[in-house]
Order: C-alpha cells, then sequence, then structure tokens
C-alpha cells in the first residue's frame, strides 16, 4: 500500500534542481551592458575634457568600476565579495551621484550655461530627474536584490 500523504519525488537530481532554480535575468544583463557603454562614453569625457579633476576622474573610475562589478555578479549569478558591501555601494553611490551632480551644475553655473538659457537651473534639474534619476532607481534596486534578495548566488 503506498502513503497517499507523502508528497511527489522528483526525478531530477538536487545539483540539476539548483541550476534550475537561476532565473534568466537578461533585462540586467542588458542593464549591465548599457551602464557599461555610458561609463566608457563618461570616462572618455573625463579624461579627454578640459575641465576633468583628477578627484573626479578617479572617483568615477573607483566608483563606478565598482558599480560595473556588482551589477555584473548580478546580472550572470556569480558571486563578488560580501553580501552587505553591495548593500553599502547604494549609499556610496548615492554620495557620489549627488557630489557629480553638485560638481556638474556648478561647472556649468561657471560656463554661464545655467545664466543664458532661460530658467536654467530648472533645466539642469529637469535633466538629471530625467536622464539620471531612473539608472540610479534601477542600479539602486540591482544592489538592493543582489545583497538581499538572491539566496541562489550567496548560497553557492
Amino acid at each position: 500500500m503506498t502513503n497517499i500523504y507523502k508528497g511527489p519525488e522528483a526525478g531530477i537530481e538536487k545539483e540539476e534542481a539548483e541550476k534550475l532554480h537561476f532565473r534568466s535575468k537578461t533585462g540586467w544583463k542588458v542593464f549591465f551592458f548599457i551602464v557599461l557603454i555610458l561609463e566608457i562614453i563618461s570616462l572618455l569625457s573625463l579624461i579627454f575634457g578640459e575641465s576633468a579633476s583628477l578627484v573626479n576622474t578617479l572617483g568615477e573610475i573607483v566608483i563606478y568600476g565598482l558599480v560595473l562589478l556588482g551589477l555584473y555578479g548580478f546580472a550572470f549569478n556569480k558571486k563578488i565579495l560580501v553580501r552587505k558591501f553591495w548593500f553599502f555601494m547604494i549609499f556610496v553611490v548615492f554620495l557620489w551621484d549627488g557630489y557629480s551632480m553638485f560638481y556638474q551644475y556648478t561647472e556649468l553655473a561657471k560656463e554661464q550655461f545655467l545664466e543664458s538659457v532661460p530658467y536654467g537651473a530648472y533645466f539642469a534639474i529637469a535633466i538629471f530627474a530625467i536622464f539620471w534619476l531612473p539608472f540610479l532607481i534601477i542600479q539602486t534596486i540591482a544592489f538592493y536584490k543582489y545583497s538581499f534578495r538572491s539566496p541562489e548566488i550567496w548560497n553557492q
């Protein structure tokens, strides 16, 4: 006699089941490559630009190098460093991007660009809200999911 209360048994091994547990992250892979391309363009403009300071160039390389490393780890299911580090990176990126935005705003003000455009300050804020903020939000979601919602990566 069979036990009717016993659950069904799978015909696959535990290792195969864990491989199947990984979700496809095609959207995150696309986002990683978009950020990679934007970062290359940003670095080229910092290196070959006239007003790039050494602090901004090195900061951009270090901070966004780590951002790209974290996005790569999340998108391709790789365990890189430790979970707490990526949670910490959320705040580091917010601070760095806030500093970068302030720096670019003051550079535009020095060039008298904001005074020549009607409502120049509002124009700069709108550019930030439309283009930069969505990337920051998606990046924050990626780091949050990488550090707290990806046990299949960290339990390898």
